[in-house]
């Protein structure tokens, strides 16, 4: 029985085979997903839409609100797809998803390689792999549920998308501290997509499991990028300034992702799981990837 047939069962209460296909499609779709990020990211640097988009939303102070906006209906609009029993729609929802997370990063990659050059960016690549097979080691071999952590991990996330607004509005930088903050949430959303796909009861196909994992990556790898690219530290300067709105916005709108999937998404997960629906923490959540 495929994924998207047996969509409607709980993983939990699949066969032990079916459930280590569950995950192992999961991961698959995670590493094409990852890949075609690097593809698209490549692509989109070598034709200069990086540098086309820094000038764009550095143009206006709300032009990352209108980016935030934009992401979050379109993160939201992939997700939905890609919790569809149809393998079409669901692989097209995640293939729209990560060319719209690499369109989102490029004014961020491009910015990075100006001030820190392409160093700056391979070691945030690679804090980013480490940490990440890190974290889904310790969840692996712990064996906990950590289910619970999604009320928390929202509740932050809401508090800090309201910090990334009011700094866009007012014009005042987050700081570096803030970058290492949004790190460690990201951190954690990885925790507990991770523990959702290995040992929690969930209706999700593989491919919007992926979505999700990918987004909560992507969260971590936008700040990797913030502190190797040293985009957290303020001189003052009209420079900083830009980045400052660069980064804020792009937090706010990669809050929107559903993994991965939309500021109301977002906003409906945290609601649905202070209830008490903890169990049945959305995924929607992923909208809740905040990258400053």
């Amino acid at each position: 029985m495929s994924d998207f047939a047996s969509v409607s069962m709980p993983v939990s209460q699949r066969s032990p085979e079916a459930r280590a296909q569950f995950v192992q499609s999961t991961y698959v779709h995670l590493a094409f997903a990852v890949a075609g990020f690097g593809v698209m990211s490549w692509l989109l640097s070598r034709w200069g839409f990086g540098i086309w988009a820094l000038k764009l939303v550095s143009a206006h102070w709300w032009s990352w609100l209108a980016v935030l906006l934009g992401y979050g209906l379109l993160g939201a609009m992939c997700s939905s797809m890609a919790k569809t029993r149809s393998p079409e729609t669901a692989y097209l929802g995640l293939g729209l998803a990560v060319v719209l997370e690499a369109a989102l990063f490029s004014p961020l990659i491009a910015m990075v390689l100006i001030k820190s050059g392409i160093g700056a960016i391979q070691s945030a690549a690679l804090g980013t792999v480490l940490l990440v097979a890190a974290l889904t080691l310790v969840v692996k071999v712990s064996g906990h549920n950590f289910s619970w952590m999604g009320v928390y991990l929202n509740i932050l996330a809401m508090l800090a998308f309201g910090l990334i607004v009011s700094s866009i509005i007012f014009g005042f930088s987050l700081g570096i501290v803030f970058c290492y903050a949004m790190l460690a949430l990201g951190a954690g959303f990885v925790v507990y997509d991770t523990s959702r796909v290995l040992n929690e009861t969930t209706d999700d196909t593989s491919v919007s499991a992926a979505l999700e994992l990918f987004g909560s990556i992507a969260l971590v790898f936008w700040y990797m990028l913030r502190i190797f690219g040293d985009g957290g530290a303020g001189s003052g300067s009209s420079d900083q300034a830009t980045e400052s709105a660069l980064a804020e916005g792009q937090k706010g709108a990669e809050t929107a992702i559903g993994e991965s999937a939309g500021a109301a998404s977002f906003i409906g997960s945290a609601a649905e799981a202070a209830s008490g629906s903890a169990e049945t923490v959305s995924s929607d959540r992923k909208s809740t990837r905040l990258n400053s």
